[in-house]
């Protein structure tokens, strides 16, 4: 009896040992193709490059559009 009982928890334990490993090599991996999407999006959103804060072109034309409209 007491084999069944420790041959189940060595089960349980080698199941979620090998859950556990498979679920982070899954999440490096999402973590890899959704990120750069998420940093594009969060500098589009922003109108700058959210590492080097640099204004995005279109960004800068909309600036200049909107400054002409309040000199006139």
């Amino acid at each position: 009896m007491m084999g069944w009982i420790s041959l189940a928890l060595c089960c349980l334990f080698i199941g979620f040992v090998w859950g556990k490993a498979v679920g982070k090599h899954l999440g490096k991996q999402l973590m890899k193709t959704a990120l750069p999407l998420q940093i594009r999006q969060q500098s589009l959103e922003k109108g700058y490059c959210i590492f080097c804060h640099r204004v995005f072109r279109y960004q800068l034309r909309l600036l200049k559009d909107s400054a002409r409209k309040k000199s006139y």
